[in-house]
């Protein structure tokens, strides 16, 4: 089992992986981190509303939150796991 680690923004976390954000590149960066989403933080996605729209939610520090895609875009993550990993 290797351990992989692959770099890209929360908009793009697949359903269910896990990641670490790595930077918050937003204008809305201090209210993102007033809800609880920090850098070096883990983020779980729980939900994406159908055919690709508004919002997601992510799991974070014991709480859920809404985003809009276009914020989620502007976090980088690292998507964190295994490459046998299916949750």
């Amino acid at each position: 089992m290797s351990s992989t680690t692959s770099r890209t923004t929360l908009d793009m976390l697949p359903k269910g992986k896990k990641a670490q954000v790595v930077q918050i590149r937003s204008r809305k960066a201090d209210r993102m981190r007033e809800m609880g989403l920090l850098e070096g933080g883990f983020v779980k996605l729980c939900f994406t509303a159908p055919y690709g729209k508004d919002p997601i939610a992510i799991h974070t520090r014991g709480t859920t939150l809404a985003l809009r895609r276009s914020e989620a875009a502007e976090v980088e993550i690292e998507i964190i796991g295994d490459e046998n990993d299916s949750s």
